[in-house]
């Protein structure tokens, strides 16, 4: 089987770089060109179980993409790693850019977790392969489709506030929270400015309209702003009633190419 693939894949160099192990792939033959993953651990078992994982999701790959060129293989396992990692630490903590800092173990380093719904991102795009019907001799006829999650608020008005993605065996499940596009809107910012306006706090100059007049006249000028906080804590009820959670899933199989994503920043 081996043979008939377009890329061959040498064995993995694991090899420890400031007391972190790190793993190294390259192409069979090929030595100047090669891709490395921090797997963000001291465990020896640990860096050794990411590793079978990360070798076992790339050769599923090559098993539906024999032909498939190192270049496409660097950007699968970009995609991978980075989940066989998360996956092995029981969370998808990582580092802004997916890359722990020299000498600093990934327990040091998280900036999200979502250990139940997988990597949270902002962007996540893929395509795969769709049967469209059959021709006149009954073979099936099959077509690309892309797919784009996004966060924020798409072209039918829904308002995407979180999205997460998992690889789990032959399955991508992606899950979204999201409003419909008649939700109330959050206005925190505008109950932020009341309540302090009210408690006459001036340390945030940005936030103060106006000042507040003197004497009684003060306590109307407090109840206004009190009732449209109540206003607006009611509005925020209301929208969290409206809030859905979403799953697509997809088969592994089916995709065409990397999974594009940009990671949530902290």
């Amino acid at each position: 089987m081996t043979e008939l693939l377009g890329t061959v894949v040498a064995p993995p160099y694991l090899y420890v770089r400031n007391k972190v192990y790190t793993l190294r792939l390259r192409a069979r033959g090929v030595k100047s060109d090669s891709i490395t993953f921090s797997l963000r651990t001291t465990d020896k078992t640990v860096a050794t179980r990411i590793t079978k994982d990360i070798l076992k999701r790339l050769d599923t790959f090559q098993s539906g993409e024999p032909s498939a060129t190192w270049q496409q293989l660097r950007a699968h396992l970009d995609s991978i790693a980075p989940v066989c990692v998360a996956i092995a630490h029981g969370e998808a903590a990582m580092a802004e850019n997916g890359h722990v800092p020299e000498g600093k173990q990934f327990e040091k380093v998280p900036v999200f977790q979502a250990p139940l719904f997988g990597i949270p991102v902002s962007t996540l795009r893929f395509s795969i392969t769709m049967a469209s019907g059959a021709n006149k001799s009954g073979v099936p006829m099959l077509r690309t489709q892309g797919f784009e999650f996004t966060v924020g608020r798409n072209s039918s008005g829904t308002e995407v506030t979180a999205l997460w993605y998992s690889i789990d065996g032959d399955l991508l499940t992606i899950t979204q929270d999201s409003y419909p596009k008649d939700a109330p809107e959050e206005r925190w910012d505008e109950m932020l400015t009341n309540v302090l306006e009210v408690d006459g706090c001036t340390k945030f100059q940005d936030r103060i309209a106006q000042a507040p007049p003197p004497g009684k006249q003060r306590d109307k000028w407090n109840a206004l702003r009190m009732a449209r906080v109540d206003d607006l804590l009611t509005s925020y009820v209301e929208r969290l009633k409206l809030e859905e959670r979403t799953q697509f899933i997809f088969k592994l199989a089916e995709l065409t190419g990397p999974i594009e994503s940009t990671l949530l920043k902290a």
